[in-house]
C-alpha cells in the first residue's frame, strides 16, 4: 500500500470510528476496589528488585537487579492521562537517564485493558497454571504480558500500560477500534522518543507510527466480528460478556456483546464492526506473529492476519525487507521468549524466518 492509498485508508478508518462511536453501547466496569480486580493501590514510586529474590514463593528467582518506576503518567493529545509501570535494568535509577544514556534500552509495550499489575486474571486462576510452571516466571508479568525478569536481564525495558479507561487511567474504555489504536500510537511514539519501541497490536501498527521497531501480536485478534462474536454468521455474545465483566475502571466500558443485538441490526456487519477490524495491509514494520491451536478467540484471526492480503504486493515487498522478524510460530501455549529475543535482536535468520509470501502448505504441530 503506497502513501496515497494509506492516507485514503486512514481517512476511512477515522470516518468509521466517528460512526461507530455514535452507536456504541456502554456498560459499567468492575470497581477497582472490588477484591477481584486485585488493585494494588495507586502509588508513584520506585521499587527495587535484587537478583536471586523470589517475588512470590514458588516462583522463579530474579536473574538480575531491576527497578520498577510505578504509575508513570503520559498525557494523550485530548488531555487523557494514561499510567504505566516501567521495568528497567537496575542501572536506570532515574528515568531521565534512559533518555541520555549512550546505549539506550529498547522497550516492549504491553498494551491491554487488564491493568498494569496482576489484574482480574492471573495464571493461578486457571487449571494447571495455564500449563506454565510457576518456577519458569517471576510473577511480575501482567496478564498476557511479557515477564520483566527475562527481558530486563537482556537489557530491555518492559512497559505495562493501563489503556484509556482501564484501572487508574482516565476516560472510557474503548475496545479494538480506531480510538484505541490512536491512543496506542500516541503512547508508543511517546515511548519511542525516549527508547526504541516494540508493541503488540495489529491495530496500532496499522497507523504506521514513528519509532515503532516492530510488533509481536501474541494471538492477537484481527476481526472481532468474524473471529469471535459472529463466527460463521452465528452470533455468540458469551465470550465478550465474560471478558467485559472482568474489566475494572472509573468510567464506562464499551459493550461489544450488546452491540450484536442492536434492534434492527441483530448480527449484521456494519461500520461499527468494520471499525474493529485490523487493517493489516497497512502494516510495514517487522512482525513476529504467534498463534496456538487451542484458542477459541484468537487462532483464526491470527492465521488470517499473518497471510498477506490479496493484491497487496507493496505490503508483501515491505515485509520482505525484514524477513528475519516475520514468522508464524506454530507452538503450544508455552511461551518462547528466547526465540523472540533472537529475532528482535536482528541476529542472522538461519531457519527462524519464514516470509508470509511462502506460508507452509501443510502446517504441522
Amino acid at each position: 500500500m503506497d502513501q496515497a492509498a494509506f492516507a485514503s485508508s486512514l481517512t476511512h478508518s477515522q470516518h468509521l470510528s466517528a460512526v461507530a462511536q455514535g452507536s456504541t453501547p456502554w456498560r459499567q466496569p468492575r470497581s477497582i476496589h472490588d477484591p477481584k480486580a486485585r488493585f494494588p493501590g495507586f502509588h508513584q514510586r520506585r521499587t527495587h528488585y535484587k537478583a536471586g529474590q523470589s517475588v512470590k514463593k514458588g516462583y522463579m528467582p530474579l536473574p538480575c537487579d531491576m527497578v520498577m518506576h510505578e504509575s508513570v503518567p503520559m498525557t494523550l493529545s485530548d488531555g487523557t492521562t494514561l499510567y504505566s509501570d516501567i521495568f528497567l535494568p537496575a542501572s536506570f535509577e532515574d528515568l531521565a537517564e534512559v533518555c541520555s544514556a549512550e546505549q539506550r534500552v529498547a522497550a516492549i509495550v504491553a498494551w491491554s485493558p487488564y491493568g498494569k499489575q496482576s489484574g482480574t486474571q492471573i495464571l493461578s486462576d486457571y487449571p494447571f497454571h495455564c500449563g506454565v510452571p510457576p518456577s519458569s516466571v517471576s510473577s511480575l508479568q501482567k496478564w498476557e504480558g511479557p515477564d520483566p525478569a527475562f527481558w530486563c536481564a537482556n537489557n530491555y525495558a518492559i512497559i505495562n500500560v493501563e489503556m484509556r479507561g482501564a484501572y487508574t487511567s482516565a476516560g472510557d474504555l474503548h475496545l479494538l477500534g480506531y480510538q484505541e489504536a490512536k491512543d496506542g500510537a500516541e503512547f508508543v511514539e511517546w515511548v519511542a522518543a525516549q527508547l526504541g519501541a516494540l508493541a503488540v497490536s495489529w491495530k496500532i501498527a496499522s497507523l504506521r507510527l514513528k519509532g515503532l521497531a516492530g510488533i509481536a501480536p501474541w494471538e492477537g485478534m484481527m476481526d472481532v466480528y468474524k473471529d469471535v462474536v459472529c463466527a460463521g454468521g452465528i452470533p455468540d455474545t458469551g465470550p465478550f460478556s465474560l471478558i467485559a465483566s472482568a474489566f475494572a475502571g472509573h468510567g464506562k466500558v464499551e459493550d461489544l456483546a450488546a452491540t450484536i443485538n442492536r434492534p434492527g441490526k441483530e448480527g449484521l456487519y456494519d461500520e461499527y464492526w468494520e471499525d474493529k477490524r485490523s487493517t493489516v495491509e497497512r502494516i510495514t514494520c517487522p512482525v513476529y506473529c504467534v498463534a496456538s491451536w487451542t484458542s477459541i478467540f484468537h487462532t483464526n484471526g491470527t492465521l488470517r492476519a499473518f497471510r498477506p492480503p490479496p493484491n497487496q504486493h507493496s505490503t508483501m515487498a515491505s515485509r520482505a525487507q525484514h524477513p528475519r522478524m516475520t514468522r508464524l510460530l506454530r507452538a503450544p501455549q508455552r511461551r518462547r521468549p528466547q526465540t523472540l529475543l533472537r529475532l528482535v535482536s536482528q541476529r542472522p535468520p538461519d531457519r527462524l524466518a519464514r516470509h508470509p509470501q511462502n506460508p507452509p502448505q501443510h502446517p504441522q504441530l
